[in-house]
């Protein structure tokens, strides 16, 4: 069975986010409000290795709902 792993290699999650290293799945619950810029990578079985950057912003509305949205960049 194939499996990939995963590493943040530049920047950084927002605070409270964690990502999986087995399945790349991101987690948590964000500590606060922001924006955060942070690159992923990806290492298959072969060895190989490919990049993608993220954006997450993270917001508060006025009943303290949260929303977190991460886009590629």
């Amino acid at each position: 069975m194939k499996r990939n792993t995963y590493a943040v290699i530049a920047g950084a999650l927002p605070v409270g986010l964690s990502l999986n290293s087995t399945s790349g799945e991101i987690g948590g619950t964000p500590a606060m409000s922001g924006v955060s810029i942070f690159t992923i990578q990806t290492t298959d079985s072969d060895l190989t290795v490919t990049y993608q950057r993220y954006r997450a912003i993270i917001s508060h509305d006025s009943t303290m709902r949260q929303t977190c949205m991460v886009t590629e960049i």
